[in-house]
């Protein structure tokens, strides 16, 4: 090799500088690749892709000579101008990418969750909030709230670079509640619905996590029995009511004969003698009228029947 072409391989201040900015484009591009997202980009081929990254690099580089057909290479390669444009533009995309220069605003139905970033520490507030300082890369955006299921949302990189609003509508947690009356049969209503879920024993399931007004309604019971419950997540929860005479309003029932003076029993217990009238909630009695040796048999259903009258063939 002749002085000549020796001195023709000594690098240049141009092709140091460039070299220089080649070799931060790489490192920042590895840095902007480690910082991606776990659920994006798996950590073994994560590594392996960066490693492979470095090696196709070298691989070029040493072999610029044939590609470039430029002699003395690697020295002339960075005095090239089609490669220190290349390297001016992998400068621009590494500013890009790695100056937090981004912002998205983040809403949720219901408001107030908490906003957390894969990759950054600490939350980034609650809903609605615009969270800045973001790099040009996706992410994974978690919004939490009590009560509700955590839901994760994946943030595109365009969706970063276009500033975009991303919203999101949260679902509650969900519970069982299993409803029992005495006695049986009561219509179940929850908070303010007018069509019944149906009649105890009842489970319901699928309701939401939180506070419910459960509503109890039986014929005969002039009032509604209304109990606020807690609905526990992802359980049962227990509601039983007890429903007693004492809550039923009473009805007239007039029992008459002819002659006067029959004696009366009602479910077997003695009422008096007729002409008389018996206040009673609502049911079915079995009512019997005796008078000598005569006897009378009738079953009462209240509050339909109201007058009960026997004429005592003599």
């Amino acid at each position: 090799m002749s002085r000549k072409d020796r001195n023709d391989e000594k690098w240049t201040i141009g092709s140091v500088i460039f070299f220089a900015l080649a070799c931060l484009v790489l490192l920042a591009l590895t840095w902007y690749l480690l910082g991606l997202p776990e659920s994006h980009f798996d950590v073994l081929k994560k590594r392996l892709s960066v490693i492979g990254g470095w090696f196709t690099a070298i691989v070029a580089y040493l072999g610029a000579e044939k590609l470039l057909k430029v002699k003395g290479a690697p020295s002339r390669v960075f005095a090239l101008w089609p490669v220190r444009v290349l390297v001016g533009l992998g400068v621009l995309l590494s500013l890009l990418l790695l100056i937090p220069l981004h912002s998205i605003k983040v809403e949720s139905d219901p408001e107030g969750a908490a906003v957390h970033l894969e990759g950054e520490r600490g939350d980034k507030g609650n809903t609605p909030q615009t969270v800045a300082g973001l790099y040009a890369r996706m992410y994974d955006l978690t919004f939490k709230k009590e009560g509700f299921e955590p839901q994760t949302r994946t943030v595109s990189l365009m969706e970063v670079l276009r500033h975009r609003t991303i919203t999101v509508v949260l679902e509650r947690q969900r519970g069982s509640l299993a409803v029992s009356s005495k006695p049986e049969g009561a219509d179940v209503y929850i908070n303010e619905e007018t069509e019944s879920r149906g009649r105890t024993p009842l489970v319901l399931d699928g309701l939401p996590a939180g506070f419910l007004t459960v509503v109890l309604q039986k014929d005969c019971y002039d009032d509604s029995f209304s109990n606020e419950v807690m609905i526990e997540p992802n359980g049962k929860t227990p509601l039983r009511v007890e429903m007693t005479q004492d809550d039923q309003p009473r009805y007239r029932l007039e029992i008459y004969s002819s002659p006067l003076g029959a004696k009366v029993f009602l479910n077997g217990i003695p009422y008096g003698t007729t002409n008389t009238n018996i206040q009673l909630p609502c049911e079915t009695y079995d009512i019997v009228l005796k008078k000598g040796n005569k006897q009378k048999n009738y079953k009462v259903s209240i509050p339909e029947d109201k007058r009960i009258s026997w004429v005592i063939d003599s």
